[in-house]
């Protein structure tokens, strides 16, 4: 873009953003750091002409930004160029904020995710390169010669997440789009294995005898109120949402399973008669039931673990970026208009606001 005076508003910035914390529940997510921004103009007040919408009133960073704190004084210098003698006008902010992200929750807990901050450059005024400009000495700043976003973890964030190289979009806004991959190990060990002990503790009913109904209905049902029971904890770990993931359907199919074996416990005491032919038939059934059963719990996982190995239910960094875009079902749709609440004969109704 050219300004009024007939020259390029070029600006190069960079940035080095900790991670601090992931709010799963609530969808948001912490980071702190530091922003370096540099341009070139002419003997101009430097605060007015700062990439920044408002550089003076820090209270717009970024548009998903909940809350933004400025953690030092704004710096603004002047830098002279020590090869060309160019003078060059640096912005330094120390900032923090918590952002609010839309997680994509339909591959819970084997997704990726995007930690968007759309920033409030602008660049309608600025022209933003996508490498470091010569202008820029590699001596000034922190950050590495071609390094523009840097990333690193905080000690939260690093027990469950991998983090990928950033990347940057330039486009109607400045996106930075934070790459984290979740950590599997929390959720194989606090809701795998669990799950799968919960299952297998259903098979010791068979030493029962089939006659003693009661006691095997008793033994199923607990076993079942415990799986709804963590069936609740699990839930409560995740942000409340309409989309099933995953975990949903691993839980919901081990669900499925306990109650099939209660049901089995109650159909099993029609074939049950004193000294009968039946009982001796009902005893078959219940064993090769629970047989297959067991079986059946050791290969959904075994076929869960060599899927979960080759990568199945990972989606590609593609198809994040592609999902992950401003054209999410949850941003206003086109072809909606407000409409006006208006008495008529003394009813209410609503109507387009041209005709109110």
């Amino acid at each position: 873009m050219v300004d009024k005076w007939g020259e390029d508003l070029d600006c190069y910035c960079s940035a080095a953003l900790q991670v601090d914390n992931i709010i799963l529940t609530e969808m948001e997510f912490d980071v702190s750091g530091w922003i370096e921004v540099y341009w070139i103009e002419k003997e101009i007040d430097i605060a007015d002409l700062d990439p920044l919408t408002a550089p003076l009133n820090w209270t717009d960073l970024a548009d998903n930004a909940i809350e933004e704190e400025l953690l030092s004084e704004q710096q603004h210098n002047v830098l002279i160029h020590p090869g060309t003698g160019q003078k060059v006008y640096q912005a330094i902010y120390q900032i923090k904020m918590n952002c609010s992200e839309a997680f994509e929750m339909d591959s819970f807990p084997f997704d990726r995710q995007c930690l968007n901050i759309t920033t409030n450059f602008n660049v309608g005024k600025y022209n933003f390169l996508r490498a470091r400009p010569s202008w820029v000495h590699k001596t000034w700043g922190n950050m590495d010669k071609n390094q523009m976003l840097k990333v690193c973890m905080g000690d939260k964030v690093y027990r469950l997440y991998q983090m990928y190289d950033p990347v940057i979009e330039i486009s109607d806004k400045f996106y930075w789009r934070l790459c984290a991959e979740r950590k599997l190990a929390y959720y194989a060990n606090s809701v795998g294995i669990p799950t799968f002990f919960i299952l297998i503790a259903v098979v010791p009913v068979v030493t029962i005898d089939v006659s003693s109904v009661a006691d095997r209905l008793a033994y199923t049902t607990t076993t079942f109120l415990c799986m709804i029971t963590f069936q609740y904890y699990c839930t409560s770990l995740l942000p409340k949402a309409s989309t099933r993931s995953h975990m949903d359907s691993y839980l919901l199919t081990s669900l499925i399973l306990t109650s099939i074996a209660v049901l089995e416990n109650g159909a099993i005491m029609f074939f049950t008669k004193d000294d009968g032919e039946d009982t001796e038939l009902a005893k078959k059934i219940d064993f090769w039931f629970y047989v297959v059963f067991g079986f059946g719990v050791i290969v959904f996982h075994l076929v869960i673990y060599g899927l979960v190995a080759q990568d199945y239910f990972v989606d590609s960094w593609k198809t994040i970026f592609e999902c992950d875009t401003g054209d999410e079902p949850y941003f206003p749709q086109n072809g909606y208009s407000t409409k006006i609440l208006k008495k008529i004969d003394g009813k209410y109704s609503t109507v387009d606001p041209s005709k109110a």
